[in-house]
């Protein structure tokens, strides 16, 4: 493989007669510097050279990842969130979203004109530029070029929305209805592209304050079984690994009604760091946060939304290289009794590390098991 990169730039050479290889356009999704779009914030398209304003085409479509199968394609009846829409015909969906090419044409912008031009807030979604992009010379993509993102209506603040301790442990919160999420085993799935392409499943187990809101999720790196695929969700085709290479971390957050789309349940957690070594690769995923909704679907509770990662870090051979900030959209989705695999990690057991030989993250100010999940 490296041999064969090294040798493509000769090969064009040759066949252009020695001419310079000029390359399409490359475009990419500029996060805010929080690392999630609040509502409000315009989306921002950046280019690797100026374009031709007429050749950006955008759509967005939905991207709740049990509407897409196996090989990554749409399932019928999953229509586009914003049809097709370029800087010549925005404003665009009834004059929802505006789309401008900034002066110099080396970034354009997505303003949402009304909140909910893309849908209910939390919803995943996944923003297509065409390949009709094209360069003032004339490169073309000739392919799209794909971001998982999303619009969340607020950002939770976990140190700001302090609950006591006093008053979440079995007791009664006056008017307050318990949410009724189940709790327990679910598998967790997603699917990086940047800085390389990395699918991630964990065997998981939730615990709830069905009052307050308060939740913590233990998470086990699992891995496909052989000859499965790589970024399966099949959990009859994913063990959770208890080897040297394995870990364990654990993500608090809080559920509440959306209170202006119906009362339906959304979902934040607090900012957490990801760090992993597979086969002598080093990576962080830094400053993560997870926002979404929670659904019942098919008779299973699914929690689906989108990681917004404040940078990634990878080491490989001592050489360390920062990459910005990504995002990725993931489901959450409960798991039936004869798909639980033995030796999964609870969050109210005393010794969550003995189920692996590899790293494990607590959080580092809870007592564990937390007495306010899980009594004394």
């Amino acid at each position: 493989m490296i041999m064969r990169h090294l040798l493509w730039p000769v090969v064009v050479a040759i066949a252009f007669g020695g001419c310079r290889y000029d390359p399409p356009p490359e475009v990419s999704l500029v996060l805010p510097p929080s690392n999630s779009f609040v509502k409000g914030d315009p989306i921002r398209l950046e280019f690797s050279e100026p374009v031709k304003s007429a050749s950006l085409e955008i759509r967005v479509w939905p991207g709740n990842k049990s509407y897409y199968d196996a090989e990554g394609d749409l399932l019928p009846d999953h229509p586009a969130v914003l049809d097709l829409c370029s800087p010549t015909s925005s404003p665009c969906s009834g004059g929802a979203v505006r789309l401008v090419m900034e002066p110099g044409r080396e970034a354009a912008t997505i303003d949402l004109l009304e909140a909910d031009a893309f849908g209910p807030f939390g919803d995943p979604l996944r923003l297509e530029v065409t390949g009709a992009l094209e360069d003032d010379a004339g490169n073309r993509r000739n392919a799209s070029t794909w971001f998982d993102f999303q619009v969340i209506e607020e950002r939770w603040d976990p140190f700001a929305d302090v609950v006591e301790p006093e008053d979440i442990p079995g007791g009664d919160i006056e008017g307050v209805e318990p949410l009724g999420v189940t709790e327990g085993f679910h598998l967790f799935h997603a699917e990086f592209t940047s800085p390389i392409k990395l699918p991630q499943q964990f065997h998981s187990e939730v615990e709830i304050d069905q009052l307050s809101g308060v939740f913590i999720w233990v998470m086990m790196d699992s891995d496909p079984i052989p000859d499965a695929p790589n970024n399966t969700d099949d959990p009859a085709l994913l063990l959770p690994d208890h080897g040297d290479e394995s870990f364990i971390f654990t993500v608090r957050g809080k559920i509440k009604r959306d209170q202006e789309d119906s009362g339906e349940l959304v979902f934040d957690t607090e900012p957490f760091t990801l760090s992993q070594d597979i086969s002598g690769i080093y990576f962080e995923l830094q400053n993560m946060v997870m926002h979404g909704r929670i659904t019942v679907e098919d008779g299973r509770s699914r929690w689906d939304g989108t990681m917004a990662v404040g940078g990634v870090y990878m080491e490989v051979n001592g050489q360390g290289t920062t990459y910005e900030a990504e995002q990725a959209n993931f489901q959450i989705f409960e798991l039936l009794e004869d798909e639980i695999p033995e030796d999964i990690p609870t969050v109210c057991e005393d010794d969550l590390c003995s189920h692996m030989g590899g790293k494990c993250d607590l959080l580092p100010d809870v007592d564990w098991p937390p007495e306010f999940l899980c009594g004394e």
